[in-house]
């Protein structure tokens, strides 16, 4: 759309597989700098200390066309660093440059990179101080070169790659112990505010820290919570991530009930679905059915798993899980079988839809209505109708769309938008053919 509307849209991608690659617009690959301008980079970095011929061709060599190399390698080379002693490697120059640092300064920054790339004022003083560690403007000037204002409130480190070269300087037990530290302060700071939006927001980051601490029960807690707010954002690609965080701490937290832990992976096989990530959906509800020992959340999980297992292509498998909840019907009340059962056969039609079937998906169909009818279940009807309607399309016979005609009025009535808008679209299909 954008030939036509004054929109301009950047990509940035990497090149490997995956991730979206626009097929029309311009192009710009950025390769590797050529080495005369790579030259003359490492000149006007020198400018004030001019730098022989032979050191400017050895920094030219070691940086392989990367200008953020010869930025680094400036910087510690300024500072007292002899060319020919200077690292070969991003990562070695930002070391370098720390070591260069008073000790107690040098701590500092590394504690203040379990903060992440951008963090509070407040958060680094309350996490210092737990160690004795007073971050005075002296210390925080000498970390110039480190860290940046990032607002009135915050700090933030030049780049990631500074902040994860100080990252990786700490030892493990520091790493948790400090993430413990900045999470326990964290929640002192929100529970000192009394601000449940606050909470919320911070929920991810809590969720981060106490997992690298290793605090099981709080992770959990946190994860959780982030999650659910991730989902009323339909932000389903992060909900994901923290519902799978939150599965694998409650592993570990043993006094939790089974009903919680299938409520989370079936909270994590939705919004895997809605994001897309069909394998992964079908996982989550598998290790939910594992969990579970009840019989209509058994059925619903079946239910579920089939649905995903259709839109990704797998109508066997689908066809099969459909097939197990039925038997689990088989031994069950009238009901739960009037509940689960037009929503089953529902299902049936529009796998068989999907296989080209209509006759088989007409059947199933007209079932699914017969059942939705009697147990008033106004969702399942109005999928139930336009599917009816659909095979017979497919059948070739006179479609007037009289069944999705009932369809949309329902959903006009219940409020069900998505699907009056695929009965709508439906409809909109009828008078095309028509």
């Amino acid at each position: 759309a954008t030939a036509e509307h004054p929109w301009l849209v950047i990509v940035v991608r990497r090149e490997e597989s995956g991730g979206f690659t626009p097929t029309t617009g311009d192009s710009v690959v950025l390769g590797p700098l050529p080495a005369d301008i790579m030259r003359e980079l490492v000149i006007a970095a020198s400018e004030a200390t001019p730098l022989r011929p032979h050191e400017v061709d050895s920094i030219v060599d070691r940086a392989d066309g990367s200008p953020l190399f010869v930025t680094e390698v400036m910087r510690t080379a300024v500072a007292g660093g002899q060319v020919a002693a200077l690292p070969d490697s991003i990562g070695a120059v930002l070391d370098a440059q720390m070591d260069q640092l008073h000790p107690q300064t040098r701590r500092v920054l590394r504690y203040s990179a379990v903060l992440g790339r951008s963090f509070p004022r407040v958060l680094l003083r309350e996490t210092l101080e737990s160690d004795g560690i007073t971050v005075d403007a002296a210390t925080i000037e000498d970390l110039g070169a480190f860290l940046e204002e990032d607002g009135p409130l915050r700090y933030r480190f030049r780049n990631s790659l500074v902040r994860d070269a100080a990252y990786e300087g700490l030892a493990f037990r520091t790493r948790a112990r400090l993430h413990k530290q900045a999470g326990e302060a964290l929640e002192l700071l929100i529970t000192t505010q009394g601000a449940d939006a606050d909470a919320d927001a911070d929920a991810a980051t809590l969720s981060l820290h106490f997992l690298h601490a290793g605090d099981h029960t709080r992770t959990l807690e946190h994860a959780r919570r982030a999650a659910h707010v991730a989902r009323r954002s339909y932000a389903n690609a992060d909900a994901a991530v923290l519902y799978q965080r939150a599965v694998e701490a409650s592993r570990r937290v043993s006094n939790l009930a089974d009903a919680d832990r299938v409520d989370l992976l079936m909270a994590l096989g939705e919004v895997r679905e809605l994001a897309g990530i069909l394998d992964g959906s079908i996982d989550a509800y598998r290790r939910a059915f594992a969990v579970t020992t009840d019989p209509d959340t058994k059925i619903e999980i079946l239910l579920r798993r089939a649905r995903v297992q259709e839109r990704a292509g797998l109508p066997r498998g689908a066809l099969l899980a459909v097939a197990r909840a039925r038997r689990l019907l088989g031994t069950s009340s009238e009901a739960r079988a009037q509940r689960f059962g037009p929503r089953l056969d529902t299902l049936v039609a529009v796998i068989r839809l999907g296989q080209e079937k209509p006759k088989e998906a007409r059947r199933a169909g007209v079932r699914a209505v017969a059942g939705a009818r009697h147990s008033n279940d106004p969702e399942t009807l109005v999928q139930a109708l336009m599917a009816v309607d659909y095979a017979d399309l497919l059948l070739g016979r006179s479609v007037e769309g009289a069944c999705t005609r009932e369809a949309l009025d329902l959903c006009i009535e219940h409020g069900f938008r998505p699907r009056e808008s695929v009965a709508r679209a439906n409809l909109g299909g009828f008078a095309f053919y028509a």
